[in-house]
């Protein structure tokens, strides 16, 4: 036990003490030394225990309180991203993340209970891969985001703690301490403000600001190239052979998608070929 956890032990032990003697249920008697001497009767063991255990429960349900949103039986792996451009991370379901400067993603290795729980704090755009049976929970510091398989983006400002942008699919929002819930589908928006959840429609494209500029940082090939396919409307890349878990860093900053695989094709020294709208990777 930690000088922390001791400390905290006897000041609940001081309460249970300070609460039998005040219902008179510590017996004292003195020493020689004139010291007092207190034993406990049967009945006072017992509420004692009893009041022990309360103490420990509020103990217990305080640490949960604050752990904000995580599993203590669950080990959770973290990005942080403390550079300009979006850092992007593919769960285990599937779905991705481009997380933004300053922003921090909790999530576990692999979604073994009947939802999918992450942590947020910061900006980040989810494409949440559908799973109707496992709902895709966030939380974050202000508010709980629950969805089926949808795409948005989290936001905050100096004018808005918390914004959500949706760019499909259908979103709950629940402010964690007031407990109001408010609906929002494709192209509408929540914001929080004032300790009130307001929804309204947007024109704006949630995506955009995150996909200016991003990275991956020691992904594998396969990880990338699904992503880069999910951006592109006309040309896709095809991994041909045994590399897709070849690992890689790199960073894309506006190019091309034929781009984007001739700089994937030098740094792992790949051959490139495109037929028609199929870029294709392979050893040489």
């Amino acid at each position: 036990m930690n000088d922390f956890e001791k400390e905290k032990t006897d000041i609940a032990w001081r309460k249970v003490k300070a609460r039998l003697q005040a219902e008179e249920l510590l017996e004292c008697t003195s020493q020689e030394n004139h010291t007092p001497n207190y034993s406990i009767t049967k009945r006072s063991l017992a509420v004692g225990l009893s009041i022990a255990a309360m103490i420990a429960i509020m103990f217990v349900m305080n640490n949960l309180f604050f752990a904000d949103g995580k599993d203590s039986n669950i080990a959770m792996l973290e990005q942080v991203n403390s550079q300009e451009s979006s850092l992007v991370t593919t769960l285990a379901d599937g779905s991705i993340v481009y997380l933004g400067k300053d922003g921090k993603l909790e999530y576990p290795e692999e979604f073994l209970s009947d939802t999918r729980n992450v942590n947020l704090k910061g900006d980040a755009f989810f494409e949440v891969a559908k799973n109707r049976k496992k709902p895709f929970i966030i939380t974050t510091p202000d508010v709980t985001i629950e969805v089926l398989g949808t795409s948005f983006s989290i936001t905050k400002s100096d004018k808005f703690p918390f914004m959500l942008n949706v760019r499909s699919g259908k979103v709950k929002v629940v402010d964690r301490k007031t407990n109001e819930v408010v609906y929002v589908e494709k192209g509408e928006s929540v914001s929080l403000s004032s300790g009130h959840l307001t929804s309204f429609v947007s024109k704006e494209n949630p995506m955009k600001a995150f996909v200016k500029e991003f990275r991956f940082k020691d992904q594998s090939l396969k990880v990338i190239v699904g992503v880069l396919n999910s951006l592109s409307a006309d040309d896709k890349i095809e991994l041909e052979g045994d590399i897709d878990s070849r690992k890689l860093t790199v960073a894309f900053s506006g190019e091309q998608i034929d781009q984007m695989a001739k700089l994937i094709g030098l740094a792992l020294d790949l051959n490139i070929d495109k037929n028609n709208n199929t870029i294709y990777l392979s050893d040489k």
